[in-house]
């Protein structure tokens, strides 16, 4: 993926948020025309600056979460009561987990997605890509955030991480029994 520079001589917040909008929709255009069969890594560089606050850039991914219906209250047939999507910035505790991890960067920003359970797996779970598109976006507005963590709301969950070469990636699976389970990077989930 391309990454254009343009220059801003004077940043107000209409400007920012016209920007911020036409990056969003020029982002959605590209990931719509990538189907994941193209898709041949689940890494993101960083961009360089980030135009927008760590606040924004947390808000348009719930908007994107949202819009593709992974973001909102449910009601399942196997748990009482509703289900209401959350989302926790908390402290990594990366040390208990993982045997290396990125210096720096002790936060991580958890969404906890609700919804219909197909579009959330077929739909935004099945995108490593996007999430992690969206987790290098979060990242590089929020310069403490190490981890990013979509999880479902029952079970499951996809970890994005940062990486040393300034890069976001998705984790990848191993079973319980691999060795690398404690290595930033892998992940086990039932």
């Amino acid at each position: 993926m391309a990454i254009i520079t343009m220059k801003v001589p004077v940043m107000t917040n209409s400007a920012i948020k016209s920007v911020w909008k036409t990056s969003t929709n020029v982002l959605l255009l590209v990931l719509a025309c990538t189907s994941s069969s193209h898709a041949t890594t689940t890494s993101e560089p960083l961009p360089p600056v980030s135009l927008i606050s760590c606040q924004q850039s947390i808000d348009k991914t719930r908007e994107w979460l949202v819009s593709k219906q992974a973001f909102i209250p449910f009601v399942s047939n196997t748990r009482a009561g509703r289900i209401e999507p959350r989302l926790t910035i908390e402290n990594g505790n990366y040390s208990q987990l993982y045997r290396t991890y990125p210096s720096g960067r002790p936060k991580k920003i958890v969404f906890y997605l609700s919804g219909d359970a197909d579009r959330i797996w077929q739909g935004v779970l099945g995108s490593p890509q996007t999430l992690t598109t969206f987790a290098s976006l979060m990242m590089a507005s929020c310069s403490r955030v190490g981890l990013v963590e979509y999880r479902h709301w029952w079970e499951g969950y996809l970890p994005v991480g940062f990486f040393p070469d300034n890069t976001a990636k998705a984790f990848t699976w191993v079973d319980a029994s691999d060795s690398r389970v404690r290595d930033w990077g892998f992940f086990y989930s039932p």
